[in-house]
């Protein structure tokens, strides 16, 4: 009996692991070439003033408050994979379409104008030597 209890502990541990959320990030790659993974990403919101080629468009999109910072990391860890030497990061989130919450207290609304699903586009590149 002991056996089996340890062995549905060990299953839901396992399902429960992998129900996790984690970010999926979209890529297009603009190019047919490869390069070694990187080891450091920048983080960029505006081109830069290097001359530089872009290697892949990616998309990310996260759950309503879900924090920036988690969604930058899952483009920064792509990118890196790509071998991307920065990120240029567009955010493109989306506000929700209804801002009315019901208030469970007294059934009431309450306006939250604030609720959006984030999400970022962003394009890797890497800098081309002058």
């Amino acid at each position: 009996m002991r056996s089996v209890s340890y062995g549905f502990c060990i299953f839901f541990l396992f399902f429960f692991l992998s129900c996790a959320h984690q970010e999926s990030v979209r890529v297009k790659r603009l190019g047919s070439e490869t390069y070694s993974p990187s080891r450091y990403v920048e983080i960029l919101n505006k081109e830069p003033k290097r001359k530089y080629v872009k290697i892949a468009e990616m998309d990310v999109r996260g759950a309503e408050n879900s924090p920036k910072t988690e969604l930058v990391s899952a483009l920064s860890q792509k990118a890196r994979e790509l071998g991307a030497e920065a990120l240029i990061i567009e955010d493109r989130s989306v506000p929700i379409g209804n801002p009315f919450i019901i208030n469970t207290s007294g059934g009431m609304y309450d306006a939250n104008l604030n609720r959006y699903i984030p999400a970022y586009h962003a394009v890797a590149i890497r800098y081309v030597e002058e």
